[in-house]
This record gives structure tokens, sequence and C-alpha cells, in this order.
């Protein structure tokens, strides 16, 4: 059963913002709280929102002081998510951390306090709780047989060096952690299989040393792969996820955000679904299959965290969603060894 949670959210960038709107829209999310590195920042914030009577934290050790809160989403640099995790979690906080996470290790740690201390860990990986990405796993063998292949493209521009993208010292791993997280996830939620080979190259910002882009294959032990490739140094937008089978291909050209309800591209307004080819069938004579979502993936997200904490930290559902995360970061993990 769900439970009404009162969050507080850490930070009071882009995706700070989705997720307090996303909150406003939550059936059993209550947004209680924000906090950022000044007051006049985080009053600031909460001016834009349709509603704000949250208050306003100058600090993240006020924030996750606060009682009224039950839950915390960690908008912030990937160099300080361990340790404002682990402070949350020792104040009894369930805790919601965007993606990716320092390193594997980083991950367990903060896995092992939330287990000791009875709370719910999860990563904020919107297309998980799209009901579109359920379909596929309980389709995709009935359309296009046994799955053999993935290939992934996540791409857009984004030049703003004053961003945190391109400081090494919050995102050490830039667009290879922020974007490649998806492929990664990606070939979690279609495969699950152990890692064999992974192989790849990375594209280095020319005024510093961010990773601003990232390309690569991965080989599986059953001898599935994954192709992927992303970055913010391509001047086009590309989220497309293409999975072979030995009967078919699905695709969807939208994975990340869903042109349905993704807070960037909603307003694009088209139906929710996969596209699914087979023969020598053209792209414009593939077979669509609408799978329409009630609320954007990224509220729904915010109602899947509230359910499962109702169920319990100890349940097999807040397990697995923890699972998914650590062997999304092992297989990020696995690539940053590359020579750039």
């Amino acid at each position: 059963m769900s439970q009404t949670l009162t969050i507080g959210i850490v930070g009071t960038g882009m995706i700070a913002d989705v997720i307090s709107r996303a909150a406003l829209e939550s059936k059993n999310v209550v947004l209680k709280a924000v906090s950022s590195r000044s007051l006049d920042r985080a009053e600031e914030f909460l001016t834009t929102l349709p509603s704000n009577s949250a208050k306003a934290y100058g600090s993240w050790l006020q924030l996750i002081d606060d009682p009224s809160l039950s839950a915390v989403y960690l908008a912030t640099p990937t160099a300080v998510k361990e340790e404002i995790g682990l402070a949350a979690i020792a104040k009894g906080k369930h805790v919601l951390i965007d993606k990716p996470f320092a390193t594997v290790d980083s991950l367990k740690t903060l896995k092992v306090a939330a287990e000791k201390a009875g709370v719910l860990l999860m990563d904020a990986t919107h297309f998980s709780h799209n009901p579109r990405t359920k379909f596929l796993q309980d389709n995709l063998e009935r359309h296009i047989g046994e799955p053999q292949s993935i290939r992934v493209s996540f791409l857009f521009p984004f030049e703003d060096r004053s961003n945190i993208r391109f400081d090494p010292t919050m995102e050490p791993t830039g667009a290879l952690g922020d974007m490649g997280w998806y492929p990664m996830r990606a070939a979690v939620e279609f495969f699950g299989t152990d890692l064999k080979i992974a192989s790849g190259l990375t594209s280095i910002d020319r005024e510093g040393e961010a990773i601003i882009g990232a390309r690569g294959m991965l080989v599986f032990e059953n001898k599935k792969t994954i192709q992927w490739e992303v970055g913010y140094n391509r001047n086009d937008l590309a989220m497309d996820l293409e999975i072979g089978g030995s009967q078919g291909i699905a695709h969807l050209d939208d994975f990340v955000l869903d042109y349905q309800g993704g807070f960037a591209v909603s307003e694009f307004g088209e139906t929710s679904g996969v596209s699914v080819r087979k023969g020598f069938q053209p792209h414009r004579k593939a077979e669509f299959l609408a799978n329409e979502s009630t609320q954007p993936q990224q509220v729904l997200m915010l109602d899947h965290l509230a359910e499962v904490i109702g169920l319990g930290s100890s349940h097999f559902m807040a397990k697995l969603l923890v699972d998914k995360a650590e062997k999304t970061q092992e297989l990020l993990d696995s690539l940053i060894t590359w020579e750039r």
C-alpha cells in the first residue's frame, strides 16, 4: 500500500525543478522543503513553482534535520552524493538519488547504510518506471523473438561550460556517467546478464578535461551485445533504443524522455509506444504498439517510491530496485578506465 511521503529536495538546478513539479503532480508525495547553497537561492527557486508552500533552507544539513520529512531527493553533483546520502540515511530518511553514483563501492556503502537504518535507497531513473518499459519486458519475445542485441543513442547539443557537466571535480565521469547510465540501465532492464567484454572511446572537451562524449560496445556471457553512443557534443537530439531479436526489431526514438510526458520534449505530444519491424519491412511500414501512460514517468517514479516504501524497505521490490542500480553502476565502472 502506498503511503504519503513528505519529501525534501537537495539542489535547485534543472533536474530539481523537474522533480519538484513532479512532486506537485504526484498523488502520494508532498513537497515540503528545498535546500540550496544559499537561502536566497532556495527561496527564489520556490517562487518559480506553481505552489511554493514548501520551506526553503540555505543548507542541506538543515534540510535533512527537518523532522517533517520522510524522504529526500538528491539533485546534487556526483562528488557529494555519498556524503549527503549517508547523512540523510543517518537521520532516518528514505533517499532517492539522481544518477550516476561516484562508483559501485560508493553505492554499496549507501546500500548497506540504508539496510541497517531500515530505509529505502532508490536511484532516479525515470524510464524504468514508465509502463512502456514493463510492457517491453513482458512482450518482447512475443513480438521479436529472443532479444539478442541492443543499440542505444542518447545525444544532445550542450555547450554551456559554466555548467557542472564541464567540471570534472564535481562530475568526474562527465557525459560517460551522466548519459552513459541510460544504455547501461537498458542492458540491465532488458538483458540482466553478466559482462564479458567492454570496449570503447571517450571524447574530451577541447577547453578542459571533461568527458563530453563516449561510445562503445559490451558483450555479455550469453553472447548478447549492446552498442551505444552518448554525449552532448553532437548537434542533434537522439534517444534511440533498438532491441534486435531472432524474429524482428523493436524501436523507440524517445526512450529516455518519452514524447508523451517527458519533461523536456512533452510539447511534441506524441503517443507513447514501440515500433516493431519484421522481415523486409521499411521503417514507415513498422507496426506501432501504443502504450500510453496516465502520468509523466517522473511522476510515476515518485508514486512508485511511495508505493515501495509502503511495502517496507525489506520487501523484495525494494531490494530489486537497489540491485538494478548496483548492476548499472557496475557496468559504468567497467568503462571509466579507458584511455581517453
